[in-house]
């Protein structure tokens, strides 16, 4: 488990196809699979796009990365792919 969502943005931070990428992308992918009735993201979406999601989000939210990664992840899918009525 990532300490912190430092630590999961340095590991997406690195070079497409290296370790650290791939583990980057398996806990986003993760935390979605964990969690897939929490998002409205559509049979289509990919493990690219819920990466670009999530590095997003931790760009534009750098005040969160002290944050455990699972719920910083959580929190940028849920407003990437909200539920309308729930």
């Amino acid at each position: 488990m990532f300490e912190n969502g430092q630590f999961l943005y340095d590991r997406c931070q690195e070079e497409s196809g290296s370790l650290s990428d791939g583990v980057c992308s398996g806990f986003i992918t993760g935390v979605f699979d964990a969690n897939r009735d929490a998002y409205c993201a559509g049979s289509e979406v990919t493990a690219d796009r819920l990466k670009e999601v999530a590095v997003s989000y931790m760009r534009e939210h750098a005040q969160v990365l002290t944050q455990p990664a699972g719920s910083i992840v959580h929190d940028a899918l849920s407003e990437a792919f909200p539920c309308s009525g729930r």
